[in-house]
């Protein structure tokens, strides 16, 4: 059992965006806070200021120019789009304690907490830099950001590292390069937050579609424009896209073409559970929380087979296909739901029982278990 004690649990984290990383540290800061346990998240202002340390050292001039390249951009980001905030505030999770540091955490603070939570490897070997060494470090891995098992269980430090893998994918993963001892611990959903509740518009007449957007190519932003693409000139009056994630190519909106961008946790759950259908086709994810988000609200799912969607969902309550399968499949796919509206409250309604598997708590409790 978690003894709870007046010195926080410490989320270090290495970035500021509203990505899952974000999104998975505050759902598990809202569940400590229920518990009446004290946490802080700790994230740096400039991204990436660890990671450029080898970069540095080399003090090659070309090398110089591009990092005050970069630094300069980071400053322009935060000034100008984050403002200097910590982006998680727009999911409007909870309002657990937030401290910035600019390159390197306060050591001071790191030691007066028993526990630090880490979801990136490279945050390890930054806390052995700094003389971290008598802290319980627990570490989520969601995917592999390395081949080298030495690289998650340093030496010098009192307690070995506590390795949870967020899905049997990964931890099949770090098996595979000789890591034994790992934990398995599914991530989960807010069913309150993303609930069948929620769907409050009438759309009789009209389909609408959500696709999940993001220009990084393990997120398969190609398949994914060209299905929007594809379903915006068939210039069917009745159906409606709906664009999640960011950075999508606003010059293809028009009426019938909602783009959904810095809204808040609260906003995207109604606009979700507002779907007759959820389209993901990303090419690689450790865990994959947008399907699940989607099959909490009560809406069905057409999905790539990765990370671990094949482990909370199954064809009964979704429709899975290989990324690698092409433009037609993916389109012959969500035309055939398009068309079926009773398959498609058969699926939604399948897909909200095996989402209440998943909940941030279950998730939170062995976390606790694992830190006792």
């Amino acid at each position: 059992m978690f003894k709870n004690n007046k010195n926080p649990i410490i989320f270090l984290m290495s970035a500021n965006d509203i990505g899952g990383v974000t999104k998975v540290t505050l759902n598990i800061c809202k569940e400590l806070q229920k518990m009446n346990i004290d946490c802080e998240i700790h994230i740096p202002f400039f991204t990436h200021f660890y990671y450029t340390k080898t970069l540095r050292a080399q003090k090659n001039l070309t090398d110089v120019k591009l990092w005050i390249r970069y630094l300069l951009g980071q400053i322009r980001l935060e000034v100008k789009q984050r403002r200097l905030k910590f982006c998680g505030e727009r999911l409007l999770i909870t309002d657990a304690r937030i401290v910035r540091y600019i390159f390197n955490p306060s050591l001071k603070r790191l030691k007066r907490s028993k526990f630090i939570v880490i979801q990136q490897s490279t945050l390890l070997q930054q806390l052995v830099d700094l003389g971290i060494t008598e802290n319980r470090i627990l570490i989520v891995i969601h995917h592999l950001f390395t081949n080298n098992p030495a690289d998650l269980e340093l030496k010098n430090l009192k307690y070995p590292v506590i390795k949870i893998a967020s899905s049997v994918f990964t931890s099949n993963e770090l098996l595979r390069i000789g890591v034994k001892d790992s934990s398995l611990v599914h991530l989960g959903v807010d069913l309150e937050t993303f609930n069948p509740k929620n769907r409050t518009v009438s759309t009789q007449g009209e389909i609408h579609l959500g696709f999940y957007f993001h220009p990084h190519r393990r997120k398969n932003p190609i398949l994914v424009e060209s299905l929007v693409k594809h379903f915006i000139e068939l210039n069917k009056k009745n159906i409606f896209v709906h664009i999640f994630g960011n950075s999508f190519n606003k010059k293809r909106v028009n009426n019938y073409v909602i783009v959904n961008e810095s809204i808040t946790e609260y906003e995207y759950a109604r606009k979700i559970a507002n779907l007759d259908l959820f389209i993901f086709a990303s090419n690689m994810e450790g865990f994959g929380l947008p399907p699940l988000e989607a099959m909490a609200s009560g809406v069905p799912v057409i999905t790539s087979c990765v990370g671990a969607v094949p482990e909370y969902m199954n064809t009964d309550c979704g429709v899975m296909l290989d990324n690698e399968f092409s433009k037609e499949v993916w389109i012959q796919e969500i035309t055939k739901l398009v068309d079926n509206s009773k398959e498609r409250t058969r699926l939604g309604i399948c897909a909200r029982l095996a989402a209440e598997k998943y909940s941030w708590e279950k998730t939170t409790l062995k976390y606790l278990e694992l830190l006792s």
